[in-house]
């Protein structure tokens, strides 16, 4: 295995930088490692991988330093555009690190890796992209190989991670949430006051917990990540029933702009809940952004109907008491704690993604 400071002194010695993206398991110990080091490496962490995509080639033009963008492969898709309709076209390299998350395909990993997973070496090849599959014996000279054919062709290309490639490292940085509340706590009490609601949940470890809290038939999100409130906006556009999308800080900025459409289309049951701990739980806790954005704000200015953010069980108990008259679109942007649960299930140890779809369907028709 090769540690991080290795790593990073290996992209140093090729003058490479910054080190920027979104997060992904496999290579959790590279991104604790530079977030506890700012000194030492130049890390950056856009809320979606197109836009890290925009920093790298912003940093390029401005400084001629060549960018490493990561991403874990089930959001290789989202760089797509900027790949082909900036990078690509405009003559900007950049490595792009991308995990090889479900190598053999279906069944293996989560679900939402598995069709990429399968398939992840036809679509380096499909979009042009010089690759290499990271090695043990003679990783740094991959590096120094993709290094210099992006800088002689001005084009990107991939250093490909599989897993257990990188040293464990343990991130030291403080928790940045203020809340009291625990996540489970409050998804408990969610589905307890609102028995007949419609809920859905966004990717990653929000999901579980959901699941583990209280197991409804909700539509589990496995995958998607940032898009469950444009799901939501869908269902609630054709039912009478209350929906509820749960979502996180990481992917509700990741596809912001929803909150604009969703405040136009003025949906009276519609109730957005922010789970909020300022970090990336699913993938090892990393920091996000949230701690500087005011996500009630936002959906005021966006035009919902109302928004409070809640940071103590009071409040909670207070939002919870007067659910029943509300007029929607309404978000509520909780702070909880960033507390980790890798231990409990995930959704697709009991349902199939198909499964998740029929259950909750039939909830929207009954």
């Amino acid at each position: 295995m090769v540690s991080p400071t290795d790593f990073f002194a290996a992209l140093k010695q090729q003058d490479i930088g910054p080190f920027v993206g979104v997060p992904c398991s496999l290579i959790n110990s590279l991104i604790a490692y530079a977030t506890d080091h700012p000194n030492e490496v130049d890390h950056v962490n856009p809320v979606h991988e197109s836009h890290a995509m925009a920093y790298a080639a912003g940093t390029y033009m401005a400084t001629g330093k060549l960018p490493m963008v990561y991403m874990q492969n089930s959001g290789f898709g989202n760089i797509i555009n900027p790949l082909t309709s900036l990078h690509q076209i405009y003559d900007i390299p950049a490595i792009l690190l991308v995990t090889w998350r479900a190598e053999k395909g279906y069944g293996t990993d989560a679900p939402e890796h598995w069709i990429v997973g399968r398939d992840m070496e036809k679509y380096f090849d499909t979009f042009c992209l010089p690759y290499r599959i990271m090695h043990d014996a003679d990783w740094a000279a991959q590096i120094k190989e993709l290094a210099d054919e992006a800088r002689a062709t001005k084009k990107p290309t991939v250093l490909c991670v599989k897993k257990g490639m990188f040293e464990p490292y343990t991130m030291q940085a403080k928790e940045t949430s203020v809340s009291v509340l625990e996540s489970m706590d409050v998804l408990r009490a969610l589905k307890d006051s609102l028995p007949n609601a419609a809920f859905l949940s966004t990717t990653g470890m929000l999901s579980r917990e959901s699941f583990t809290a209280k197991d409804t038939p909700d539509f589990y999100m496995m995958g998607s990540m940032g898009l469950i409130s444009g799901i939501a906006a869908g269902c609630a556009e054709h039912t009478k029933k209350l929906v509820v999308a749960l979502d996180g800080d990481g992917a509700a900025m990741m596809h912001m702009g929803q909150m604009p459409f969703i405040g136009n289309k003025k949906y009276k049951n519609l109730l957005h809940i922010v789970l909020d701990n300022a970090a990336y739980s699913s993938t090892g806790g990393q920091p996000s952004v949230a701690p500087t954005v005011d996500f009630a704000a936002v959906a005021r200015a966006c035009g919902y109907h109302s928004a409070e953010t809640i940071t103590t069980q009071q409040e909670l108990d207070a939002a919870l008491s007067g659910v029943s008259h509300l007029s929607g679109p309404v978000l509520w942007h909780i702070k909880v704690r960033a507390t980790h649960h890798h231990d409990i299930a995930r959704v697709s140890d009991k349902y199939t993604c198909p499964d998740v779809t029929q259950n909750f369907s039939q909830i929207l028709t009954s």
